[in-house]
């Protein structure tokens, strides 16, 4: 009689420890995605992100273009303050054509939607 080695798994061993390892492997992606759109939920994220984006562009830039004019006479705490004040109007106008695109898209999605009186939409059938 052959002796049975301790990896040596039966095809329905394998089975249910493979369905084991798919079952938590969807869980945890159900998990993950549920988080990702918890985080994406939060009002002020994009609000956050964006200006930290077009902030870091703009200070780049600035390193950039005074690169050893400015930075021995000044702290680089005034470089910073002039990159806020480059990068205040260029995200208000990224928020202000948020806004208008919001408007414009609702506008034009409401004419698409019929509903009732009670809030539902009604199915037309052909």
């Amino acid at each position: 009689m052959a002796r049975m080695r301790y990896n040596d798994y039966g095809p329905r061993d394998a089975r249910q420890a493979g369905s084991q390892l798919l079952s938590h492997a969807l869980l945890a992606l159900r998990l993950l995605a549920r988080f990702i759109l918890a985080v994406l939920r939060l009002p002020f994220l994009f609000q956050v992100v964006s200006f930290a984006l077009i902030f870091r562009h703009v200070l780049n830039r600035l390193k950039l273009h005074l690169e050893g004019v400015w930075e021995p006479g000044f702290p680089f705490g005034w470089t910073l303050w002039i990159a806020f004040l480059y990068t205040v109007p260029y995200w208000a106008a990224l928020q202000i054509a948020w806004l208008v695109l919001l408007v414009v898209f609702r506008r034009r999605c409401a004419g698409r939607i019929l509903k009732t009186q009670n809030g539902s939409v009604p199915v037309q059938s052909k």
